[in-house]
């Protein structure tokens, strides 16, 4: 039996045209006039998947690709007893097929909204601190390049955001940033690493300390959560699921690259995450005396200004999960308190 077909030497990349021969005294690879003989009751087999080349890959390294499909019959006759492969079965096999088919759009959402946000917690807690820091630089250069400009508010305002944020952040942990945030309007978010960006328009908007401080301890929850770490990883995970499915592994590297930016600009934070933010922020602005009607105070702000922001040019606010944020804050009964200052818990 003869199989036609492409033999790999051991440790090259040279790929040379090859016959197979194979009977009950053994087998051969020809390639013009020189013969190699092989042991092929000793080597790996490839699974069958459809009409792909099957590799025979020998004791010593060399590699045997063939399209042929008559492999199973001449591994037979060489003593291999190998039957067609597992996948090959389940590819002849319709109802198997169809099932596979029907739930692997429940496996992808199983792991989209269960799996990969259960896994991404633990695994956020060990990413390098020098990776997260270069999450941060990556980042903001990609916002600085394309989505905000040099802040055009004078010292005073920087002054008094630097006094807030050294209210909840003695330790000098978070680095504060401005920006103008231009057609993003009125936002505040934080970069992985704790670099925390508020816009000019945001800090205009703001009438009292206790609002500034109410966003920013929002967003130092969004970091102590590790919140972006764990979205990038589990956009990472979705993107192998979907290309490990769909044989497209060569384009995840792609996909991670272009998701990062998507990811964070987006900030298509859970309900989860912002719920965690929101405790964050509410248990802050307790411990400082703070009214939680200042937090109530400046989401409705921002909830109006986004929604302005829509109206005229149809352009979405960086943090466009804050409105329901607004409506969870005011639910806990904090829209009907007074933004001010509180006699502080025992």
């Amino acid at each position: 039996m003869e199989l036609s077909g492409h033999y790999f030497p051991p440790g090259r990349s040279q790929r040379l045209d090859g016959i197979l021969c194979v009977d009950a005294a053994g087998s051969w690879i020809v390639m013009g006039d020189r013969r190699l003989a092989c042991d092929l009751r000793a080597a790996e087999v490839s699974e069958r998947v459809a009409r792909m080349p099957r590799s025979l890959t020998f004791a010593d390294g060399g590699r045997f690709d063939t399209q042929d499909e008559r492999l199973d019959e001449a591994l037979i006759v060489a003593g291999h007893a190998r039957a067609s492969g597992l996948v090959h079965r389940l590819e002849n096999r319709w109802l198997w097929a169809l099932l596979a088919l029907a739930l692997t759009p429940a496996l992808v959402f199983g792991l989209m909204h269960y799996g990969f946000p259960l896994i991404a917690k633990p695994l956020s807690a060990v990413v390098p601190p020098a990776a997260v820091s270069a999450l941060d630089a990556h980042i903001l250069e990609i916002l600085d390049d394309h989505l905000l400009t040099p802040s055009e508010l004078d010292d005073s305002h920087r002054e008094r955001a630097a006094r807030v944020l050294a209210q909840i952040d003695s330790q000098g942990e978070y680095r504060l940033l401005i920006r103008k945030g231009g057609a993003l309007g009125a936002n505040a978010l934080a970069l992985p690493a704790g670099a925390l960006i508020v816009t000019d328009e945001l800090l205009e908007q703001v009438e009292q300390d206790g609002e500034l401080l109410a966003v920013l301890a929002h967003e130092i929850g969004h970091v102590r959560e590790r919140h972006s770490v764990r979205q990038i990883l589990q956009t990472a995970g979705v993107a192998l699921t979907l290309s490990g499915l769909f044989g497209d592994l060569n384009g995840v590297t792609d996909t991670l690259l272009v998701s990062l930016p998507t990811v964070l600009q987006q900030l298509a934070y859970s309900r989860d995450f912002e719920r965690e933010a929101d405790a964050h922020a509410l248990r802050v602005l307790a411990e400082q005396g703070v009214s939680a009607g200042c937090y109530a105070s400046i989401l409705g702000k921002l909830e109006a200004s986004q929604s302005g922001a829509k109206e005229t040019d149809g352009s979405y606010a960086f943090l466009s999960s804050h409105p329901g944020t607004a409506e969870r804050v005011g639910a806990t009964g904090s829209a009907a308190q007074e933004c001010g200052r509180v006699a502080k818990p025992d």
